[in-house]
């Protein structure tokens, strides 16, 4: 801290940056300069809660008053440039909420600290950028089922609980409460979040630190505490090994978890949480946002838990998980038209000693047209680049209609099948069964000429005859995938992940012969693996 507080603030991004953004579409450098400054304010605000230093405070101060003469608060990918000198100062999208939200426990914590002056700026700032803002209507994301409801109600309510002076509190936190309920509901009686992990700890983290400050506020609150129950339990729900977890749509595999709320949930919730075993790190969340990083300081008390063997078919979310001692695999259904989707109704994911064999890609960097038009010209959405059938040389299509369940029996092993028509236009089934060694795929396409079976490894898959092999690191064995008679491929492609780092995955390609796709996947030692190499080279 003591360095920084010799460097100058980083400076304002000024209208041009934000009309620059209209022109290129490019999110990258305006948000690499915009979350710079919020890491800053995060890191000074928890610094000098526990360091009072006066050369820090003074910094402190000009970075608060800094942020105070922001053009907006928001990102650049989030305006209305048809009103754009209006819509800089009254819209309120995720980070001008967070911004708000943030700035109001400053003034909270730090108020005998503070000039008066500098209270009365953030006051009204955050009144006339927010809460006046949202006074005058009622905004879209205020019905939403997603992350977007959850983060900007949280974040208002968080306002309206720490404003002082506010006479009409109680109607605004009612009306946040029923935003908030709009949004529990979208997790279904299964409590998964079908965005995913990351958006999980986002939208959901935000309304637990809301729920904490109005709990403390008052007797009560209106929302279902066995639904919240559910939905806390989520990621001891997903995890398939150590610092790994499902993570279908737009959500990396490496995915960040903030340990404040699970030490929170399994506290006030009585939750099982999942396997981990350190505080989350600092720069754990990209946009270090101050309520994450703040709770994972305070709350991040957890109790120790430990993997176990785990059986679930989620049947709102239509996710199915086996979880074994050693491996793990877990299937989607749903629809594509989920909130962050990809095109990957029936894709596979698998865990197996820890290491991701078969994976998904995740987020992709967020470009203008990602959340429109273009976004299944991104790789890492397209069905063609998911561990999915390719049928016809044809995408899925992007049909509201879900999957069907034929089959769901997981007493003693799996045994579940799956109808995929609303994907392919095509009568398609897939069928998974399972038992402690092996783990068989069944696909037919009774109706179907072309198909080309997908498979993305995290790793290259080595071709062998009528399979292919995956040693496991540090391991005596290796994953072999023994199909029937058919020909196939290895594609390889780098992409760069959602924070812009390259990241390459290969995709095995198998092209069937006929209209019925048999695969087992199970360990063989290493020189078993070493014989298979050698016959398939002899052939």
């Amino acid at each position: 801290m003591q360095e920084s507080v010799n460097q100058p603030i980083p400076p304002i991004l000024e209208a041009a940056d934000y009309l620059q953004f209209k022109v290129d579409g490019d999110r990258t450098a305006f948000e690499h300069r915009y979350f710079e400054r919020r890491k800053l304010l995060t890191c000074y605000t928890l610094y000098l809660q526990h360091n009072f230093d006066e050369p820090a405070f003074h910094y402190f101060e000009q970075l608060i008053t800094s942020t105070l003469d922001e053009v907006s608060w928001c990102l650049a990918a989030h305006l209305n440039y048809d009103h754009f000198e209006y819509a800089t100062k009254h819209t309120i999208d995720l980070f001008a909420a967070e911004t708000g939200q943030t700035l109001v426990e400053i003034e909270t914590i730090f108020n005998k600290r503070l000039s008066v002056e500098l209270r009365d700026a953030i006051n009204q700032q955050i009144d006339q950028r927010l809460i006046q803002p949202f006074l005058s209507q009622v905004w879209d994301w205020e019905t939403k089922q997603n992350n977007w409801n959850s983060v900007c109600s949280s974040c208002m309510g968080i306002i309206f609980l720490l404003t002082p002076e506010l006479s009409n509190r109680a109607q605004l936190l009612d009306r946040i409460n029923h935003n908030l309920i709009i949004y529990l509901d979208s997790f279904g009686q299964d409590g998964i979040c079908t965005e995913g992990l990351e958006y999980w700890t986002y939208g959901f983290g935000y309304f637990i630190y809301y729920f904490d400050l109005l709990k403390a506020s008052q007797s009560s609150v209106p929302f279902d505490l066995q639904q919240i129950k559910q939905i806390a339990a989520f990621p001891a729900r997903i995890q398939l090994a150590n610092n790994d977890f499902a993570n279908f749509s737009d959500v990396s595999a490496d995915q960040p978890i903030a340990t404040g709320i699970l030490a929170y949930c399994q506290q006030h919730f009585d939750t099982a949480i999942p396997v981990v075993k350190n505080v989350s790190r600092l720069g754990f969340d990209h946009c270090f946002r101050y309520a994450h990083v703040s709770r994972n300081l305070w709350w991040s008390d957890f109790k120790a838990s430990t993997l176990q063997p785990y059986r679930h078919f989620f049947k709102d979310a239509q996710w199915l998980i086996d979880r074994h001692s050693d491996w793990t695999v877990m299937l989607k259904g749903g629809s594509n038209q989920e909130s962050h989707n990809h095109r990957d109704i029936g894709e596979i994911i698998l865990n197996i000693h820890g290491q991701r064999i078969l994976t998904d890609m995740g987020a992709p960097i967020y470009k203008d047209g990602y959340f429109g038009a273009e976004r299944y010209q991104t790789v890492q959405a397209q069905s063609a680049w998911h561990s999915v059938p390719c049928v016809d040389q044809q995408e899925q299509l992007d049909s509201v209609e879900r999957a069907t369940v034929d089959t769901c029996d997981l007493k003693q092993a799996v045994n579940f099948q799956l109808t995929l028509n609303n994907a392919y236009g095509h009568a398609v089934t897939r069928h998974l069964s399972t038992d402690e060694h092996t783990l068989r795929l069944t696909d037919t396409f009774p109706t179907v000429r072309k198909v080309t079976e997908h498979f993305v490894f995290a790793t290259e898959p080595i071709l062998v005859e009528n399979g292919c092999l995956v040693p496991l690191a540090n391991s005596q064995q290796t994953v072999y995938f023994n199909w029937t008679d058919a020909s196939s491929s290895v594609t390889k492609i780098t992409v760069q992940n959602h924070i812009e780092q390259n990241e390459t995955y290969y995709r095995l390609n198998i092209n069937l012969k006929e209209p019925i796709f048999e695969l087992s996947i199970h360990l063989i030692g290493n020189q078993e693996a070493q014989s298979c190499k050698r016959k398939s080279q002899e052939n």
